[in-house]
């Protein structure tokens, strides 16, 4: 749908990057299972540019949080289900994911992975960038290592990593 695509279609180059990296991360964390226990990724897509839409942020680690937790809340809302209608239409962009709770529960366990991976991340950034890379190297191998002399410095709105 045309209407779709002009909505998802944006110029900002940080909402491209977290879109690219929630979709690295829902292709390999669900490389050996049923497409149908995979997010779709429209609905990933949906998910970042309402977050982008509604927000700012310092940096691309607390909008990658952030847009998880969103995720991770579609499901808390009733732990066998998920539900995110579609701005254009009445579907549940998740309706594959939805026919079988073990789908729904599958992708639970994975999101929690995620964010449990990037808020650890998150919480050692400060202190250390070298170990905070390595976290993130969990999640996505071609994270970049950084020089061992920026170690102590954060993570910057521009940092490219995606």
């Amino acid at each position: 749908p045309e209407d779709l695509i002009n909505y998802l279609s944006s110029s900002d180059t940080n909402y491209k990057r977290i879109v690219r990296l929630l979709k690295k991360w829902n292709n390999k964390a669900f490389a050996n299972k049923p497409n149908y226990a995979k997010a779709p990724s429209v609905a990933l897509t949906i998910e970042a540019k309402e977050w982008f839409d509604s927000n700012t942020f310092t940096n691309d680690l607390d909008a990658l949080i952030a847009i998880v937790n969103r995720l991770k809340n579609l499901i808390y809302c009733n732990s066998t289900r998920i539900y995110k209608k579609n701005p254009y239409s009445d579907d549940n962009l998740y309706y594959k994911m939805d026919s079988d709770e073990k789908y729904v529960k599958s992708f639970l366990l994975e999101i929690d992975k995620f964010y449990n991976t990037l808020v650890e991340a998150k919480k050692i950034k400060n202190n250390s960038l070298y170990e905070c890379c390595n976290r993130l190297r969990k999640i996505f191998p071609n994270f970049p290592e950084p020089e061992k002399e920026e170690s102590k410095e954060s993570f910057s709105r521009s940092a490219k990593y995606a």
